[in-house]
Parts: structure tokens; C-alpha cells; sequence
């Protein structure tokens, strides 16, 4: 049963970190997140495939300097305002109240999750 979880987490953890390659390329997606799912599925999967991660770009460039340098405010105020349209542009085509509330409540919470990373006071790479 443990080796299927682990499966499971490496599975997820390449589906994850697809999505974050997606988004380097296209804006609308938030890279920095999806990453760092990848990161914790790998690590929780396979310690060889985590070790083999880390020593990648995209690990160092998303992962190393969001853990030790935080997000700047300009990083910050563009992931809300671009998720923030996203869920606008869901709310707007879907035509029911109780997924309008939950959409509400996310952009509350992802807003809430987003200004308690530590913020760098310098500019973005």
C-alpha cells in the first residue's frame, strides 16, 4: 500500500510540475505554486526523484529564492489581480449562485494565503 502512495505522489508530483512549466510560458497560469506542489508530492514519492529535482533551473529559480527571499510586492500584487480575473471570468460565465460564494470565498482565501508570505522589499529577478 505505501509504494502505491508513493506512486501516486511521483504522479502527481510530474502533473504538477507540467503545469508549472505551462505556466512559465503562459501568464495566466501561476508558476511559483504549482511548483512547489511538485516539490512536495516528489518529495513525499521518491527521494532519488526529489534529489534529482532540486539540482534542476526551475527548482533553484522558483523554489530556492521563493523560500529564502519571499515574494516582492509588485510578485504579489500580480498573482492576485491575475488569479483574481481569472475567478472573475469564471464567476461571470457560471450561472449559479452557490459557485459564485465559492469563488468569492476563494479569491478571499487565496488573498489571505497570498499577503502572509514573507515579502522581499526588493525587486523581482
Amino acid at each position: 500500500m505505501k509504494k502505491l502512495f508513493k506512486g501516486i505522489y511521483i504522479i502527481l508530483g510530474i502533473i504538477f510540475l507540467g503545469v508549472g512549466i505551462i505556466g512559465i510560458v503562459l501568464p495566466v497560469l501561476p508558476t511559483t505554486p504549482f511548483v512547489l506542489l511538485a516539490s512536495f508530492c516528489l518529495a513525499k514519492g521518491s527521494d532519488r526523484i526529489n534529489n534529482r529535482f532540486k539540482k534542476t533551473k526551475i527548482y533553484r529559480e522558483y523554489i530556492l529564492n521563493f523560500k529564502e527571499n519571499g515574494l516582492t510586492k509588485k510578485q504579489k500584487i500580480r498573482i492576485v489581480l491575475t488569479a483574481d480575473l481569472m475567478l472573475l471570468a469564471s464567476g461571470y460565465f457560471v450561472n449559479n449562485f452557490h459557485v459564485r460564494i465559492f469563488l468569492f470565498c476563494l479569491a478571499l482565501i487565496k488573498t489571505a494565503v497570498i499577503f502572509r508570505i514573507k515579502t522581499n522589499a526588493g525587486e523581482p529577478a
